[in-house]
């Protein structure tokens, strides 16, 4: 606040304060003519002044002098006269609320007529939202510290900020992600915001937005893997890996999909990000296919695979689609949650399914490798219930460690094991809808060659697979024949002979080789049985 004082010749003034239910004690005594400038740190504090004439005059002026309130419009007169409804009271003068009148308003930010933030995140201890329907770039945040508390003053440091990204066009904010700064993913490029110094934190007055990078990004929220950013692109067909440099202080991005063109073709609905076992995104595409991207940037290892959910060994057609995925923290590994829409006895049916864990021990009898499992683990019987979401459906079994004949679940949901036709029981049985998993190399290269080895004719004369803790499986090439009028490939697969082992473990000798001629393209190829 402000004091002014006008003093006549040995008059004096003083000013007096009180603090909630004290006394009134001696704050300032003014002798001539002066100006001071004081804060006050408490709140409920009442000032007061005393002349020693009563023709002295002074003023008290408080910096902030507006009193916030919130009312609700629930009737329109005309441009200037609205009925209100008072949800937080508005301070004033008159006797009465009804006669207020004033200037000094203004219309929320977010409402159903004005539309509400798209995305919201936290970053340098505030909650911050953007993107409304009316400014689709424009940053809120609260107040440092407390996450409800949106108010602002005279823009101490502490207090709210807003801010829009400053750019010669309108770019839709889609994301926000807290690094070192905010990273800030906009329909036509991307952005840094931060103070004007990185080191500094962003306040009311030291804040700016510095465009990146023009890559684009879409409305799918982004996930954070190792020391990346993955976002999809405006077309939802690319997925960007955003990264920091501490150095130049500037976002970069790389194409994470560069090898694996069309995989998002079918457009992108949902990303998740599972950290263990593996460093593995999750996407859910609109046709129910789910890539996924596994990302070990200090061992150098990236790359895509599908996951086709169906009702059979099939690996191209799905039969399953997944709707959602969700990944949360679990015991030993991350849990991996999805939502599928499956065709079960001619009936469609939406299941929430949870992916067995990758580690299963030691014991290969508890690997669990079908899909909508059903396990057992008890007392030997050839009998296994517990099948009704499977009613009809042809499953796989895996009993004892040993795979058994498929078998079709009955109407009321049960399965009879047989091993080579004959019933045979078993204490540790996993079934399910199988499926198969295969493995396709890229074209063949060799690093550092002076030539292109890829349009060379070549041919593949044995395949090695190290596996560990796996049993069954085939590995082999797939190859061209030149005789062939559709221009089809040609596969071969051999046995790799596993046998189960806790220990990594190398194809043996006798099952490597494979066939096929010299052609310029040639892959090769692993299947799991």
């Amino acid at each position: 606040f402000d004091i002014s004082k006008f003093v006549a010749g040995t008059d004096s003034a003083k000013l007096w304060r009180k603090a909630g239910e004290g006394d009134w004690q001696e704050f300032r005594h003014f002798t001539a003519a002066t100006a001071f400038t004081a804060t006050e740190e408490e709140d409920n504090v009442y000032f007061a002044f005393s002349f020693s004439v009563s023709t002295m005059k002074g003023t008290f002026t408080a910096r902030d002098q507006i009193n916030y309130g919130i009312v609700k419009i629930t009737a329109f007169t005309s441009s200037t006269v609205v009925t209100v409804t008072v949800i937080d009271r508005v301070l004033s003068n008159n006797s009465s609320d009804a006669a207020v009148t004033t200037s000094m308003w203004a219309e929320g930010a977010w409402s159903t007529f004005r539309g509400f933030p798209r995305t919201v995140g936290f970053h340098e201890d505030r909650l911050w939202w953007a993107s409304s329907t009316n400014d689709p770039d424009r940053k809120w945040s609260s107040q440092s510290g407390l996450y409800e508390n949106m108010a602002f003053t005279i823009g101490f440091d502490n207090e709210a900020v807003t801010a829009i990204v400053k750019d010669n066009e309108v770019s839709q904010i889609q994301w926000m992600m807290s690094r070192r700064v905010m990273a800030i993913g906009a329909a036509n490029r991307e952005y840094s915001f931060s103070a004007q110094n990185p080191e500094d934190p962003i306040t009311p007055l030291d804040r700016k937005s510095t465009p990146q990078t023009g890559f684009s990004s879409g409305s799918i929220q982004p996930v954070m893997l190792n020391d990346s950013i993955f976002f999809l692109q405006r077309q939802g067909k690319k997925l960007g890996a955003m990264k920091f440099d501490s150095v130049t202080e500037n976002f970069d991005v790389d194409d994470a999909t560069l090898l694996a063109y069309g995989l998002l073709d079918s457009t992108p609905t949902n990303m998740a990000v599972s950290r263990s076992p593996d460093s593995l995104i999750w996407v859910v595409r609109t046709d129910g296919v789910m890539p996924t991207f596994t990302y070990e940037p200090k061992e150098e290892v990236s790359g895509w695979a599908r996951q086709i959910f169906g009702n059979s060994v099939a690996v191209e057609t799905p039969t399953g689609f997944v709707e959602s995925a969700a990944v949360i923290h679990g015991t030993t590994e991350d849990e991996i949650w999805v939502n599928v829409k499956r065709t079960i006895d001619s009936s469609e049916v939406f299941y929430t399914e949870l992916f067995a864990p990758r580690d299963f021990g030691s014991d290969i009898e508890d690997a669990k490798f079908v899909d909508s499992l059903v396990t057992y683990d008890s007392t030997a019987s050839s009998t296994m219930t517990g099948g009704t979401h499977l009613v009809g459906e042809t499953v796989s079994v895996f009993a004892d460690g040993v795979v058994f004949d498929d078998a079709v679940v009955d109407q009321s949901g049960e399965i009879v094991l047989k091993k080579a036709t004959v019933t045979t029981t078993a204490s540790v049985v996993q079934w399910g809808l199988p499926y198969t998993m295969k493995v396709r190399s890229m074209r063949l290269a060799v690093p550092q060659r002076p030539d292109a080895l890829q349009t060379k004719i070549k041919r593949i004369v044995s395949v090695t697979t190290r596996y560990v803790r796996s049993l069954l499986g085939s590995a082999g090439t797939e190859y061209d024949i030149k005789d062939t009028e559709d221009g089809t490939l040609t596969e071969f697969f051999r046995d790799i002979g596993a046998l189960y082992s806790i220990e990594s473990t190398d194809t043996p000798k006798t099952n490597r080789a494979t066939e096929g001629g010299f052609n310029e393209e040639n892959y090769t190829i692993i299947l799991s049985d």
